[in-house]
């Protein structure tokens, strides 16, 4: 990266605000798609990872034209890292969760709900292990799935937390529901 970008990159991540966002972008993806990472990774330790590769190492790339926001391209960066950190674990170590009788543990054993019947969230579970398999890969669709996920409601939240306009959130709104609709049946 040349010293002008990098130093545009570093003036922006000066604001706190923006560190933070990156920090909680970090958590919640940690929270609800990855997990615990090996090794004992915090998502902060990813946080900084990914800055160090973005601006130091040259690793990464980006264009500061279509995205102003440095924060744009580092999520995606902080959610390459995590994926790739947990995968490599998975299918080295192939260490998965076992019951009392020792069979392994299936994404449906872990309600991830607060109901009392669970059959809701047996549902609520594979529904959203439908969705998340749906997206994948479509990292625009897997910001607002997250957003959403963490609360953010209206159109103007959503935009303010991933710093693109509210039309581009009502357009990528529209193609989250039609995703679902297609690939998922109810």
């Amino acid at each position: 990266m040349n010293d002008r970008k990098c130093l545009k990159a570093l003036k922006q991540l000066e604001d706190p605000k923006k560190l933070k966002l990156l920090y909680d972008y970090a958590a919640r993806f940690y929270r609800f798609v990855s997990g615990p990472l090996p090794g004992g990774i915090e998502p902060k330790d990813v946080v900084h990872q990914a800055i160090q590769e973005l601006l130091a190492e040259g690793k990464r790339t980006w264009d500061d034209k279509e995205y102003p926001d440095v924060t744009v391209p580092l999520r995606g960066i902080i959610r390459s890292i995590m994926s790739h950190t947990k995968n490599q674990a998975y299918y080295k170590d192939r260490v998965r969760p076992k019951n009392e009788d020792g069979k392994e543990l299936d994404v449906d054993d872990f309600p991830c709900t607060d109901d009392k019947n669970p059959q809701t969230s047996l549902d609520f579970s594979r529904l959203r292990r439908k969705i998340e398999t749906a997206i994948e890969g479509d990292d625009d669709l897997l910001d607002i799935y997250f957003a959403i996920l963490e609360g953010y409601d209206p159109s103007q939240e959503i935009a303010e937390y991933l710093g693109i306009s509210v039309k581009e959130v009502n357009n990528r709104l529209r193609r989250l529901r039609r995703k679902c609709q297609n690939e998922i049946e109810y």
